[in-house]
Formats: C-alpha cells, sequence, structure tokens
C-alpha cells in the first residue's frame, strides 16, 4: 500500500523579556531608597511553520523531506519562519552626554559645573507604527562613586524641563551621573542613561 503523507503545522507565539540592573536591600528599605532600573523589556510576537512531505510503501519510508523523517517526528519538520520575531513594545532608548560647553541656558558661574543633557527616543515598532511604550519625563538624577554611594559634595540641578542639568562637583574622583526617567508605564519602571 503506498501512502503519499503530508505535514504542516503552523505556530504562532507571544513573547516578553526584560533585564534589571541594581542594588536591593531587604531589611528596612523604603521605596525611594530602591536603586535599579530596567535594562531592557520587550515584547512581540512571530509565527513559524514547519513543513513535511512523505512517500511510504505501508511502513517503509522511500522518500520524505525533509530527508529521512517520518510525520511522526515534527520536531524535525522543516522549519519557515512565516513572521519573524518582531518586537511591539520596547522601552524608549536613553542616553544622556556630557558636554564641557555649556548651552546658552543661565549657566552656573562655578567653574566645577559641567552641562549633562538627556535624550529619549521612543521605540516605533513596525507592525502597529506606533509607540506603546512612551518617555514621560526625567526624575530624579543623581550622582554616585564609584562603589555606589550617593557622592557627597556632588550635586546635579535642572537647568531646563527638557532634560539639561547641571553637574557640579565639590572634590576630585569618579563620579557616575545618572539621569533617571519614567515612562507611561509608571515609576516603577524606570530608566537610566
Amino acid at each position: 500500500m503506498m501512502r503519499h503523507r503530508a505535514g504542516l503545522l503552523v505556530e504562532p507565539y507571544l513573547y516578553a523579556q526584560a533585564g534589571l540592573h541594581g542594588q536591593f536591600k531587604y531589611q528596612g528599605i523604603k521605596a525611594k531608597d530602591l536603586d535599579y532600573w530596567f535594562t531592557d523589556l520587550e515584547a512581540g510576537a512571530g509565527a513559524n511553520m514547519w513543513l513535511y512531505a512523505g512517500l511510504s510503501i505501508f511502513d517503509y519510508n522511500i522518500a520524505s523531506y525533509p530527508a529521512n523523517i517520518t510525520i511522526d517526528q515534527t520536531d524535525q519538520f522543516y522549519l519557515q519562519a512565516l513572521m519573524a520575531k518582531t518586537p511591539l513594545a520596547h522601552l524608549p532608548t536613553l542616553t544622556a552626554v556630557v558636554d564641557e560647553v555649556a548651552p546658552d541656558i543661565a549657566a552656573p558661574t562655578d567653574s566645577r559645573t559641567l552641562s549633562v543633557q538627556g535624550q529619549a527616543t521612543d521605540y516605533v515598532d513596525t507592525l502597529l507604527n506606533q509607540s506603546l511604550i512612551t518617555f514621560a519625563q526625567w526624575t530624579e538624577p543623581s550622582v554616585v562613586t564609584a562603589d555606589g554611594t550617593v557622592a557627597e559634595g556632588a550635586k546635579l540641578t535642572a537647568a531646563t524641563e527638557t532634560g539639561h542639568y547641571w553637574f557640579t562637583y565639590q572634590a576630585a574622583g569618579t563620579y557616575t551621573v545618572r539621569l533617571a526617567s519614567s515612562n507611561n508605564m509608571g515609576w516603577f519602571v524606570r530608566q537610566v542613561a
């Protein structure tokens, strides 16, 4: 008995991934003291298709595509992506640039002051042609030392509401300047540039 067999499996899927950075202390900590931010937050969709074709006599496999595969070996069918893994929602991209030349706005007279500019770019997905997670505002700028503690005698002062800050230090050293942001998902899904 000669049989022709074919198999077709279609699998749409959703995915999500996240990355979190920071320090968490579990005893006697208040929400405002948490030092964390999301480095990645993405969700999307895709679709795969698996194909099989075969010719057999009784239980003997004469020919098949892919070669030497039976209809029961679905995990070895030929894989074709119908829709590639496509992000639908993604965190905005934040950047911060430290500039020795201050912008043309009320600059402090202290020679130890540097200009810091934060910028945010919303991710626009290709399917919906819009941003699902959008930048909301710059919040809680901070300066920390190499060991991650808050720097004494160094401060960030907002120069404008658009992400310009003045960084002023009191002593020589290594500092990390952070511009934190919130988005339309709320303060707890914050990012840092």
